[in-house]
Order: structure tokens, then sequence, then C-alpha cells
């Protein structure tokens, strides 16, 4: 929060900038009658200043 409100006071840091975040979440789920599987696939990246970082 340091980032956000600089020394924990009332005042909004003038240096902020936003992030752009792409997610995308995939899944698949197969049930018979003696088990249940599931696969889950998810992917996150953030954006900023030009160069992609991925979370």
């Amino acid at each position: 929060m340091n980032s956000v409100y600089p020394s924990n006071q009332q005042v909004v840091n003038p240096n902020l900038t936003n992030e752009k975040i792409f997610s995308v979440e995939l899944g698949y789920g197969f049930k018979t009658s003696t088990s249940t599987q599931k696969l889950t696939y998810t992917e996150l990246s953030g954006k900023t200043d030009g160069t992609e970082e991925e979370v």
C-alpha cells in the first residue's frame, strides 16, 4: 500500500501508472460413476511501461 499512499498518509502518489492486465482461464471436467477429473489452465500477464512481465 505504500506505493499508493506513501508513508500511510491520505495523499495519493502522483507517480502512479495503470497496469494493463490480461488473464485467461480454461477448464475441463470429466465425470464417471467411479471418478471425477478436472483440468484447469490459467494464464496471467501484466504490462507496464512497454515491457511485458509474466506473473
